[in-house]
């Protein structure tokens, strides 16, 4: 990925036009005040849960373990860079 800004230099007015639309405005950086709030999905039949959720100033990713008691066992966490989808739908 190489993104829309290498093509300015010789497709200016595409570059400018492109921009406007729903698919030039598809992948952004994250905006905290933008999202909606923070969730959780269940997945029994593989005993996961998946989180979105505000921490640090950040937004992040995690994949639990669901197990029989109270404790979380985190299988994978990541800080959220980025947004996908323009939001138009």
């Amino acid at each position: 990925y190489i993104g829309s800004e290498a093509c300015r230099a010789c497709h200016q007015d595409r570059h400018d036009s492109f921009r406007h639309t729903g698919m030039g405005r598809s992948m952004s950086k994250v905006d905290l005040g933008r999202e909606p709030p923070d969730a959780s999905f269940d997945h029994p039949p593989s005993r996961r849960r998946y989180q979105v959720m505000r921490r640090d100033g950040k937004m992040w990713h995690r994949e639990l373990l669901l197990t029989d008691g109270p404790e979380e066992v985190v299988l994978a966490e990541h800080p959220v860079t980025y947004v996908v989808g323009s939001g138009r739908h």
